[in-house]
């Protein structure tokens, strides 16, 4: 037991006849103490699950009636802080580069009242190491969906990250991206947006969702995007049957010349014999038209068609 009141743990009295004292007052208290542990929280649940284990050598921080500090045992992560007096304590970590605190949550200490005798324990410390999201934005030339060689990547284009924590990114050079220092939890990764631009990969939704580990590099992440295109020509008038326009040969106004593959659709020529599909997706076409009667079709040869691959940003 430890004296609180006096402060001297006595009274000095000077007695006189009949003299008469009161409020004499002694205070007594038991020490207590306050332990608990640091432990790896692996999923950043902020619960210390049976599969996660403690953190050693980990400073904890005791303010308040009494300042102090400790390392967390090697192995068992385990501190105590022992033979304080009652009154309000503040418990908090020293924070390690590579790690994020998961508990406890909001400002990541622990305040305490600790009472006569009180041992308090239990008062532990979550952390989880700190992973990455990496992947690359690259020109989807044929719009396959995959990143194929010679599909190259594309620069400055806006990667985000929601969840539990919010970022952007902005692609190098080379087409890649990098999220650093994300602590374990659920996000979504999400592009913005280009006019002109069509996005491949991810499909349906057009996002990735994933759930991140601590300590963990989640790659492959990929965009993929490519731009529009545009297939143009002429219908002519082949005078000498040679499948070439010669000097002299017009153009055919008002036939219908049809697109079909990765897209379909129809235009009919212009004056000048001229016809134009714009807005492409990639892909595989075929350009034909359709014959009026008492024409011969003398260009392209056998099957009369165009066979078309449509790449990115390509005018065919």
């Amino acid at each position: 037991w430890h004296i609180s009141l006096p402060d001297t743990g006595n009274y000095q009295l000077q007695i006189f006849t009949r003299g008469h004292f009161e409020g004499k007052i002694f205070g007594t208290y038991l020490n207590g103490s306050i332990s608990g542990l640091s432990w790896n929280d692996k999923n950043g649940n902020s619960i210390f699950d049976s599969s996660e284990i403690p953190v050693g050598n980990w400073l904890i921080k005791l303010s308040g009636t009494h300042s102090d500090s400790t390392i967390t045992a090697s192995g068992v992560g385990l501190y105590l802080f022992e033979n304080l007096k009652p009154g309000a304590y503040v418990l908090s970590e020293s924070h390690q580069l590579g790690w994020v605190q998961t508990f406890p949550a909001g400002n990541g200490i622990h305040n305490i009242i600790l009472k006569s005798g009180a041992d308090i324990n239990e008062k532990n410390f979550g952390n989880a190491e700190t992973g990455r999201i990496v992947g690359y934005n690259f020109e989807d030339m044929n719009g396959d969906g995959i990143r194929n060689n010679g599909d190259h990547g594309i620069y400055q284009w806006i990667i985000r990250l929601s969840g539990n924590a919010t970022r952007t990114a902005i692609t190098d050079s080379t087409g890649k991206f990098e999220f650093k220092n994300i602590g374990p939890g659920v996000y979504v990764l999400s592009e913005e947006q280009q006019d002109g631009w069509i996005q491949t990969p991810p499909h349906n939704p057009n996002v990735f969702s994933l759930t991140l580990a601590g300590g963990e590099t989640d790659s492959g992440k990929n965009f993929g995007n490519y731009k529009l295109g545009m297939i143009s020509g002429k219908n002519f008038d082949d005078m000498n049957a040679n499948g070439i326009q010669d000097s002299g040969e017009v153009g055919l106004s008002d036939w219908k010349i049809q697109l079909s593959g990765t897209q379909s659709d129809s235009v009919f020529t212009d004056a000048e014999g001229s016809f134009t599909f714009q807005e492409l997706r990639a892909g595989m076409y075929v350009l034909s038209e359709e014959l009026l009667p008492e024409w011969v079709q003398t260009f392209p040869p056998f099957p009369g068609t165009h066979s078309i691959e449509m790449l990115s940003g390509k005018n065919i």
